[in-house]
């Protein structure tokens, strides 16, 4: 169901009340609701050693509009202000047309560990056979190539003294892409060795996810961000001075970032993706040659009306397989409000971290963060009378 997301109010009804304005009279989704998407017969064979369910909010974020589109974002954390501050961002970026992703190409790569006497001869003979080899990988998953993925490419990777790193770069269409980047790594290792004489040691999908990346911008005005005793144009300096500090410093740049996972793992999790993969995926990218860095980037227009942020990042997403799938009250939220493909959960994804890093700089550069979040934190404990 998509339609306009922003509803004034929606923080003060009810839950039943806010399901029927997502999903309507959508029976289906009140039972799973009820009982989380748990059934004892097959939910026990989702994970190991499993005891029962345990239970976390299931939220979702108005006032999100992504490349035009109205969209609901759906969210899992056990954080107070998070969602919140998803829709107030989101709010603010409304004012301005909303957020503009572009998923990248949904690629993964698994690294080869190929131990041989003389490593730049041995991608020689592996790069003239390279066609051969990716032809000899594609049938081990006739779905992937049926839906557009498949292997794509060989590049040389690191080389060392004994050691030669090759990268198997795969289309994962709709999938994360962990576990066919895995399988093709393992089957593609023989034939490495049967060409080079060598011996491959590892052969693992590198979460960093190096071609994989998001990029979502949003505009704010600066009129809109007035907050407390500061105008709006004293706030956008305050945000970008704040900006610039995660950039010259590596301890603020930790926390920063945070402020963006914040909110992409609350979707990673409402949607049974890794959120282990993308955490890491997005640490790897911060990490640049002189540390760490912001994922995000501030600007103020020539004319000082408008803020703009920038978010780029890889984000190993997926809407089929895993629990994605198998999770039934995920996979009915995902279809009913239309996050089907893996390219616009990526980007709503993206649009709920960068509305989240906006909320979070605006309370920094205002009063603090420790108002808003501790009254919400008292409300969780009963003790807000």
């Amino acid at each position: 169901m998509t339609h306009d997301t922003r509803i004034p109010g929606f923080h003060r009804l009810t839950p039943e009340q806010r399901r029927e304005a997502v999903f309507g009279a959508d029976l289906t989704v009140a039972d799973l609701f009820r009982t989380g998407g748990w059934d004892p017969s097959t939910s026990a064979r989702w994970v190991e050693d499993v005891l029962g369910p345990m239970a976390l909010p299931f939220s979702v974020a108005p006032n999100f509009v992504i490349n035009g589109t109205p969209q609901w974002v759906p969210m899992v954390t056990e954080e107070p202000s998070v969602v919140a501050a998803a829709a107030h961002g989101a709010k603010l970026a409304a004012g301005r047309g909303g957020f503009f992703a572009e998923a990248g190409d949904a690629v993964a790569t698994a690294q080869l560990q190929l131990q041989v006497t003389d490593p730049v001869t041995s991608w020689r003979v592996i790069e003239a056979r390279s066609a051969e080899l990716l032809a000899l990988l594609a049938p081990l998953d006739p779905a992937l190539i049926a839906h557009g993925g498949g292997p794509l490419e060989l590049e040389r990777g690191a080389v060392f003294e004994d050691e030669l790193i090759v990268h198997l770069h795969i289309a994962t269409a709709d999938a994360m892409g962990a576990n066919v980047a895995n399988t093709f790594a393992e089957a593609l290792a023989p034939h490495l060795e049967g060409l080079t004489g060598g011996a491959v040691i590892g052969r693992i999908l590198t979460n960093a996810f190096p071609r994989r990346l998001t990029r979502v911008r949003a505009d704010f005005d600066v009129a809109s961000l007035a907050h407390g005793d500061f105008s709006g144009a004293q706030m956008a300096d305050r945000i970008l001075r704040l900006a610039r500090w995660a950039e010259r410093d590596p301890l603020r740049a930790v926390t920063h970032n945070k402020g963006i996972l914040n909110g992409l793992l609350a979707v990673t999790a409402a949607t049974a993706n890794d959120t282990r993969a993308v955490a890491m995926a997005a640490a790897a990218h911060a990490c640049g040659p002189d540390g760490l860095r912001s994922l995000s980037r501030w600007t103020r227009s020539g004319d000082g009306l408008t803020l703009s942020g920038e978010l780029s990042l890889p984000l190993p997403l997926g809407t089929v397989g895993g629990l994605t799938v198998a999770h039934p009250l995920v996979r009915h939220v995902l279809e009913a409000i239309g996050l089907t493909s893996a390219a616009r959960l990526c980007e709503t994804t993206a649009a709920c971290g960068l509305a989240n890093h906006l909320a979070a700089l605006r309370a920094l550069a205002g009063e603090g963060i420790q108002a808003g979040h501790m009254a919400l934190h008292r409300r969780k404990a009963g003790t807000d009378q």
